[in-house]
């Protein structure tokens, strides 16, 4: 017997929407030309009562009723509003953020990210620029009444920083950007590290007006400078470049010779001094690299050197352009091609290295650190060339009794003897 009752009938497939407004949004998809769909957002715009449309393109219907309900589901879980204004790119960014940070501990949030962005924009505002932080440390260095000389050489380097940086935030600048731009200079690792002092305490500065929080100098890695051994001259050129110069310069490059005083103390040094009855040149804080004061004592060499100065008034040096027009001349008449920076004063106290056993008293006397002298200063000359150029006198000098740096007569039989020629080094002008 055969059922009489109909067959079920069969359910109607569900119909899938092609437009959805949740609140103030609106998703459409529309057809398009060549087969082509697009899914349309209308959503409020930035200002009032202003709308904004926001239209994808899909190439089949099924992809694009696929972003519709991917649409859908957002604007439900977010809220109609918030998600009419995030973007597509807004969204893949917060999935790669969400996948890139699930396994920290702890994971950070969305809004943790955005607080942290807001904060270094306000940072990036607020820190100035590089140009504004290297004019604050030039002032602060004529605050602390650095020399003329040191705030020179400061704004020489600061100016190739801020030809190179200067239109830059503060607190937008890296150790990375630091490295590329002492890379960039063309100059020798040791001189890359002066360059990173003086650019570092820059930032230093602003770290301690609150400006930025770290010194990215600090972080900075260079290369290990490796022979980085001071420049002197050959000492038996001493007499005949000291012969060579015009008397008026004579002053300021013997002290630097045979006291090892640097050429920026030797500038700023008076003649009221360079006390020639105590047999002392008092270099006082002012006046000193270290800023602390120190007394070096007067060689016999030295004092006869200084014995063939005019006027002992006022500044021993002259101006700065008499000094290097006489220099120039006095290398081109001794024949001394190469000339080191501050030659005269590594020659002098690679000397005392070599021919004084107490390294503190010499460290004493030429402002430095006794490890700096065990370094760069102790085993470059022999005690020969020491004594050669401490010893070195000028051309009208008498032969006088045998002395030690000390000044000590050398004794033999309660009778003071006569220094051998090979002590006491006596040049002459050529004709």
């Amino acid at each position: 017997m055969h059922s009489t009752q109909p067959p079920p009938a069969k359910k109607a497939a569900k119909k899938k929407r092609a437009r959805l407004k949740l609140g103030s949004t609106t998703i459409v998809i529309q057809r398009l030309k060549g087969g082509r769909t697009a899914l349309v957002t209308y959503s409020p715009g930035d200002k009032p009562n202003t709308r904004r449309r926001e239209k994808v393109e899909y190439e089949t219907l099924a992809a694009a009723q696929t972003a519709f309900e991917m649409k859908e589901r957002e604007l439900e879980k977010v809220g109609a509003q918030a998600a009419g204004r995030m973007e597509d790119a807004d969204r893949i960014a917060v999935s790669d953020f969400k996948a890139a940070t699930g396994n920290w501990t702890p994971a950070p949030t969305i809004a943790e990210a955005l607080a942290f962005y807001l904060d270094h924009k306000r940072a990036l505002s607020s820190s100035g620029t590089v140009a504004d932080a290297i004019d604050r440390r030039n002032t602060d260095a004529l605050r602390r009444g650095l020399s003329a000389r040191h705030r020179e050489d400061l704004d020489l380097r600061l100016a190739k920083l801020k030809t190179a940086m200067g239109e830059r935030p503060l607190a937008s600048v890296t150790s990375e950007c630091l490295r590329q731009w002492l890379a960039g200079l063309g100059v020798s690792t040791a001189t890359q590290r002066n360059y990173l002092k003086i650019a570092g305490s820059v930032f230093a500065l602003a770290v301690d007006e609150g400006r930025i929080v770290t010194n990215p100098a600090a972080k900075v890695k260079l290369a290990k400078v490796v022979g980085d051994e001071p420049g002197t001259l050959p000492a038996e050129n001493l007499g005949i470049f000291l012969t060579a110069l015009d008397p008026r310069s004579l002053a300021t490059f013997a002290i630097q010779a045979l006291a090892g005083v640097r050429r920026a103390e030797a500038a700023r040094l008076k003649w009221d001094e360079v006390k020639l009855d105590q047999g002392v040149i008092v270099i006082g804080a002012q006046a000193a690299k270290t800023a602390s004061r120190r007394l070096i004592p007067i060689s016999p060499a030295l004092a006869a050197w200084l014995a063939l100065c005019p006027d002992k008034k006022g500044k021993v040096a002259p101006p700065v352009g008499t000094l290097r027009f006489d220099l120039d001349n006095a290398r081109k008449a001794a024949g001394i091609e190469s000339w080191p920076q501050n030659c005269l004063r590594h020659s002098c106290i690679s000397g005392w290295a070599a021919t004084e056993s107490d390294l503190a008293k010499v460290a004493g006397w030429a402002g430095h650190a006794v490890q700096v002298l065990h370094q760069h200063y102790r085993a470059l000359w022999t005690a020969q060339q020491g004594q050669v150029w401490h010893l070195t006198m000028p051309p009208t000098a008498k032969v006088a009794p045998k002395r030690g740096l000390k000044g000590e007569p050398a004794q033999e039989g309660g009778k003071e003897q006569a220094a051998p020629l090979a002590d006491v080094i006596v040049f002459r002008k050529s004709v």
